[in-house]
């Protein structure tokens, strides 16, 4: 599935939170949105996934609306992972994951038979399988976390919206997390994620879109958009690249002294 999102233009009141933004993401693609906070980010995923209507301009999924092809496929086609979401009632794990099948029944609640398979592999994907028993309200931070996108691959859609998938993940499940985005968008699917993380962006995704106050400020591969000179704008950081060769930063605290040859992060003077 195409996603392209032309003019999108949010206001809040009389404060614009996003200023004519176009981007394109298509089948095949994973697409990072990326700029500092206040961004507009979870903005325009909101409206890419149809839950939040733009002021001016449009989304087309495959060259048509959200109106033209129907709520109910494109809910089975289109699955979104929100930031910080969870669950209002103590389902065990694999209940909740069953909710990303909702779309797919038929009338009445009818069976879906491609269901059990669907969500048998969205648990083994997100290491969720020994856990499937256990109550959410048990779950730490970073296991809901991998539950509640489970429950999005579970959809098993065309296209997929993720924001900030792996905020409250460790290392080892922030690499699985986005090395199971990148499976997806492999196999065809279309692919777009919230990331703060540079460089999980610049090594997961084959495009970024960089927001700036509600703008797009730059779109390209990542070695073409994380510049020492947007950084610098943008992020108020500089980049130190202690091997030239490497286009990729990956952000430290300031003070932490770096052993390795990664190019790394800094406050900006």
């Amino acid at each position: 599935m195409r996603l392209s999102a032309c003019d999108i233009t949010v206001r809040a009141g009389a404060t614009p939170l996003l200023r004519g933004v176009s981007i394109d993401a298509a089948p095949g693609e994973l697409l990072g949105l990326i700029g500092p906070n206040g961004a507009g980010k979870s903005t325009l995923m909101r409206v890419l996934a149809g839950v939040r209507a733009a002021d001016q301009g449009q989304v087309l999924y495959d060259a048509r609306t959200a109106a033209q092809i129907g709520r109910r496929a494109l809910a089975q086609r289109l699955a979104y992972l929100p930031q910080g979401g969870g669950s209002a009632w103590p389902l065990n794990v694999e209940a909740l994951v069953a909710l990303g099948r909702v779309p797919h029944r038929g009338a009445f609640g009818a069976a879906d038979e491609a269901g059990p398979a669907a969500i048998a592999r969205a648990l083994d994907a997100t290491d969720l399988s020994a856990l499937r028993t256990r109550t959410v309200t048990t779950l730490s931070g970073g296991e809901l976390a991998r539950a509640l996108l489970a429950r999005t691959l579970a959809v098993d859609g065309d296209a997929l919206l993720a924001d900030e998938p792996v905020a409250a993940l460790d290392p080892c499940h922030q690499l699985e997390v986005m090395g199971i985005l990148r499976q997806r968008a492999d196999a065809g699917g279309t692919v777009i994620v919230v990331l703060h993380d540079l460089a999980l962006a610049a090594r997961f995704c084959d495009r970024l879109v960089l927001l700036h106050g509600g703008s797009v400020a730059a779109q390209g591969r990542p070695d073409d958009v994380l510049t020492d000179e947007r950084l610098a704008q943008v992020y108020r950081v500089r980049a130190l690249r202690l091997r030239p060769d490497l286009a990729s930063p990956a952000a430290v605290l300031p003070w932490q002294r770096v052993a390795s040859t990664e190019p790394f992060l800094e406050a900006s003077p």
